[in-house]
C-alpha cells in the first residue's frame, strides 16, 4: 500500500500547496498559523493584533487585519 493511498501516513513533502477560501474575518489566517505550528513549521502561532502572522507579510494585509 502506497503511503499516498493512506493520508495518515502522507509526509509533509508529499504536499504541494494548500489553498484556504472563505469570507472575510472567518479565520483563515487563524487556521493557517495554527497548521503551520502544530505542523512544526513555526514556533508559536502569530497574531493579527501584533501583525506577526506568517502569511499576512502584505503591509495592506497587516494594515487592515484580514
Amino acid at each position: 500500500m502506497s503511503s499516498l493511498s493512506n493520508p495518515v501516513n502522507t509526509g509533509i513533502a508529499a504536499i504541494r500547496s494548500l489553498a484556504l477560501v472563505g469570507q472575510t474575518a472567518s479565520g483563515k489566517t487563524s487556521l493557517t498559523e495554527a497548521l503551520l505550528c502544530k505542523a512544526g513549521a513555526i514556533g508559536a502561532p502569530g497574531s493579527l493584533e501584533r501583525g506577526t502572522t506568517v502569511s499576512d507579510f502584505d503591509p495592506m494585509e497587516r494594515r487592515v487585519q484580514h
